[in-house]
């Protein structure tokens, strides 16, 4: 008795474990199933589009829709693209292939903390739209217009990323690049697959700088502009130009920015690295720290030389930086 007893406590003992660890395993299975479906869902949308979408005490036939009060709006078009694609069906594979890596290398870019606060809303072909301001910050209450900066930021940017792509790949595309700001509307459409879009005056004025523009040229309208000059970024005026559905406009061209407001941004690695590459950042890193200590033995050693440079800072005489803002005509 005592031992079928004892044998009955083992087999419940056995089956309790098995069932724990079969529980583990399911609870682990979901979670990272549930982890997917969220990152899937945040690449299809906006992220506090998607968090509203995932929050639980939201009912299942509510719609996400949005006003905004101060957005920035970008479309960038590369006009001689339509040139170079071909219906032919080996050249035309290689065309959708190289379209493909000039829109892969603008996205890297929204991967950068400087422009977190952009989100990427379609392309159209050749026509890469995005957006600013859709989730403001704390930072972005002390500065309201902090994204418009990185929104042309990022313009500039983009057109020197598909430099890099006509060197290596033996073309000549140009950027063409609309930017305006305002109040508009947001929201998902689509219930089998659905969009996050943008709707509003802004939006069409965006598009009218981009096809009213000028190869190479950032076109913006005047309230941009106005913005724009106090915040360090060089224009020039280009005049008054007939814009479909808004007469006739002032718009001015961003030339770049003053050598005063430059910033020094580091590129910050995708969030989407491979193991391999985190362990060789790993490696880098502790050979940097050898070299720093044997550097500061080094220094410890020597006695430091003084220059006159320095003893001309410690004076505390100023460093100036000479920038500009180009403008002409009007």
């Amino acid at each position: 008795m005592v031992s079928y007893h004892g044998r009955l406590v083992e087999i419940t003992s056995r089956l309790d474990f098995v069932w724990k660890q079969q529980a583990l395993r399911e609870l682990t299975d979901m979670s990272e199933c549930r982890q997917y479906n969220t990152q899937l869902l945040k690449n299809i949308l906006p992220d506090h589009v998607a968090t509203y979408f995932l929050s639980e005490d939201r009912k299942g036939e509510d719609l996400f829709s949005k006003a905004y009060e101060n957005v920035g709006v970008l479309f960038a078009s590369i006009p001689n693209f339509t040139q170079f694609y071909s219906e032919d069906v080996n050249r035309g594979m290689e065309c959708i292939r190289l379209l493909n890596e000039i829109i892969a290398d603008f996205d890297e870019l929204l991967d950068e903390d400087r422009f977190t606060c952009i989100e990427k809303i379609k392309t159209i072909g050749s026509t890469y739209m995005a957006a600013s301001g859709l989730n403001p910050t704390e930072k972005d209450a002390e500065d309201a217009h902090a994204h418009l900066c990185a929104l042309v930021d990022f313009a500039l940017e983009m057109k020197a990323r598909l430099e890099d792509v006509n060197t290596h790949s033996f073309n000549n595309f140009r950027l063409r690049v609309g930017i305006s700001h305002g109040p508009l509307v947001g929201g998902v459409i689509g219930a089998k697959k659905p969009v996050f879009d943008v709707w509003g005056n802004t939006v069409n004025e965006a598009s009218r700088m981009d096809s009213t523009g000028a190869t190479d040229m950032i076109q913006i309208p005047k309230e941009t502009a106005q913005i724009l000059n106090f915040r360090g970024f060089r224009l020039q005026y280009r005049g008054r130009i007939a814009v479909k559905g808004k007469g006739e406009m002032d718009t001015y061209f961003v030339v770049g920015k003053r050598a005063s407001s430059r910033s020094t941004f580091s590129r910050q690695p995708s969030t989407y690295n491979s193991l391999a590459a985190v362990v060789y950042g790993m490696v880098q890193a502790r050979k940097k720290q050898t070299i720093k200590r044997s550097n500061t033995t080094v220094r410890r050693e020597r006695p430091r030389k003084i220059s006159p440079y320095d003893l001309s800072n410690s004076q505390g005489a100023p460093i100036s930086l000479a920038g500009g803002i180009s403008t002409s005509g009007g």
